[in-house]
């Protein structure tokens, strides 16, 4: 169900020479190589960067030198080994935040949507994909695009798919940027447009991970949906089992409140498979800006993060 996907960037490691380009992915395969074990714990975050463009002046959300150079002192602050990025419009546009002498770039290989006018500013939008920063002291075996989440709509996201040989063994991390707009309890008690999209989403996600349910897998992201609020549905049937058997996934960032002054109740995730919850330990944090006054905010979203160990 999905398909080979481009590496960006990629850094000479232990002699091993990965292809890096500019442009968006030309279906260059990845060579299945294992990574060197990395001390404990290993760190996984998300943030959605919100609209992240090149020129960093264009799109909308435009940003000043000042501001990259902000977004840069933030994302190393956050000490991650691994990074699933939404909005973002291209590997340039990464670059300026994420420095290739220290990081991997990968980036979804959906097809550019059609642009359209920016709601505040009026300028042209940028595309908004999902993306992995990667630390070069970690070469992925794999890296897997899926398209079935963009369910054949323009402009929706595909999910990314990271697959690394880490201490806990092989660990596959999946990125993903769902449906925005349907923040209701119940979404399929909802005749939004966007709760049927989501709708259409959430059997994908499943089927995803029902292939990997022995498996250590990370599903994080933004969800676009409260999945830790109250009875959430969408939560309900994404753990479902039809023998009634304990939930496959574990809300690892449930305890966690939203950063933004206006949206207490969080829609970026961190999910852990039951296989990888029972044998880690897992820290989760949010990671707030120097200034968290709403109007100098370096995104709508803050980063979150888990750090694993070994139980």
């Amino acid at each position: 169900m999905t398909t080979k996907l481009t590496a960006f960037v990629f850094s000479t490691i232990f002699g091993l020479s990965l292809l890096g380009c500019q442009s968006e992915p030309s279906n260059i395969g990845i060579s299945k190589v294992s990574s060197q074990a990395i001390a404990a714990p290993l760190k996984i975050a998300t943030w959605n960067m919100e609209h992240l463009a090149y020129p960093s002046s264009v799109g909308c959300r435009p940003r000043d030198e000042q501001e990259i150079s902000a977004l840069r002192d933030y994302a190393k602050g956050l000490n991650a080994d691994v990074i699933a990025l939404q909005e973002v419009a291209s590997v340039k546009a990464l670059e300026q935040v994420f420095p290739s002498s220290e990081w991997q770039l990968l980036i979804s290989s959906r097809a550019d949507s059609a642009t359209y006018d920016c709601r505040d500013s009026g300028n042209l939008s940028t595309q908004q994909k999902t993306a992995f920063a990667i630390r070069n002291n970690l070469v992925p075996s794999k890296v897997d695009n899926v398209s079935e989440l963009s369910v054949n709509v323009e402009g929706l996201r595909h999910g990314l798919v990271v697959t690394l040989d880490t201490q806990f063994g092989e660990l596959s991390v999946l990125n993903v940027h769902l449906k925005s707009g349907c923040f209701v309890d119940n979404y399929s008690t909802s005749d939004k447009k966007a709760c049927r999209l989501l709708a259409e989403q959430l059997p994908v996600l499943k089927s995803w991970l029902e292939k990997r349910a022995n498996s250590n897998t990370i599903v994080l992201g933004d969800f676009n949906h409260r999945l830790s609020h109250g009875d959430n549905q969408f939560w309900q049937q994404l753990t479902k089992h039809q023998n009634n058997a304990s939930a496959p996934l574990v809300n690892a960032t449930k305890t966690l409140t939203g950063c933004h002054p206006r949206y207490p109740v969080p829609i970026d995730h961190i999910l852990l498979s039951n296989k990888l919850a029972n044998t880690v330990k897992f820290d989760p944090s949010v990671h707030f800006f120097a200034d968290m006054s709403e109007e100098r905010m370096l995104s709508d979203h803050c980063a979150i993060s888990v750090s694993i160990t070994v139980r």
